[in-house]
């Protein structure tokens, strides 16, 4: 039975890079998968600690915490700690728009640039189709974090995380609900520029 992932934004907000269809700098595109605040190494969380972060209260997250959108992360926790990297999301996540959330993921993308095939702007959506390569690793990533949050990384900030409901094997993805068809069609183009298919 073929499935399509619906994917959950945070915010609908998404910033692209504003240019003519053919100006559209490539992107670095990444699946990563999530790790819970309960489940990193203790250095880490003593860092955390220290830091200026608001920590996130429910530690079975991957968020770890809230930063002010212009604050910089402490150079500790911009760079990966063994197998385990930390994301700023890419849009606020709070009604007033003052913060960024930090979330924790495994160090190396389990679904990259190479892995898609075709993305294609669909009203103020975005399907992302993987080629045969990437539709094995999507399905197996999927089946392998059923309960789980993903992190679609896009250029070193998260622009959705869709909790997965079940393993899908259509080999295809669908990011939904941005602002506008403008911003879908940006995103798609980009993705399609970043890919090597």
């Amino acid at each position: 039975m073929t499935k399509l992932l619906t994917i959950a934004i945070l915010l609908v907000l998404y910033s692209c890079s504003s240019g003519e269809k053919g100006n559209v700098p490539k992107v670095e595109f990444g699946i990563y998968e999530t790790i819970s605040v309960n489940d990193l190494p203790t250095a880490l969380l003593d860092v955390l600690k220290k830091s200026a972060l608001e920590p996130e209260k429910d530690t079975r997250l991957p968020i770890v915490g809230y930063i002010l959108k212009d604050q910089s992360i402490d150079k500790q926790l911009s760079q990966s700690d063994g197998d385990v990297r930390l994301f700023k999301t890419k849009y606020t996540v709070d009604d007033e728009g003052k913060y960024l959330a930090l979330v924790s993921v495994k160090n190396k993308p389990a679904i990259t640039n190479s892995d898609i095939h075709k993305a294609k702007n669909k009203g103020v959506n975005v399907e992302i189709s993987f080629n045969m390569k990437g539709a094995r690793k999507w399905a197996d990533l999927t089946k392998n974090n059923t309960g789980n949050l993903l992190a679609f990384v896009i250029d070193d900030g998260i622009c959705c995380m869709p909790f997965i409901n079940g393993e899908i094997v259509s080999g295809t993805a669908l990011i939904s609900g941005l602002e506008s068809e403008e911003i879908a069609e940006k995103l798609s183009f980009s993705l399609n520029t970043g890919n090597s298919d």
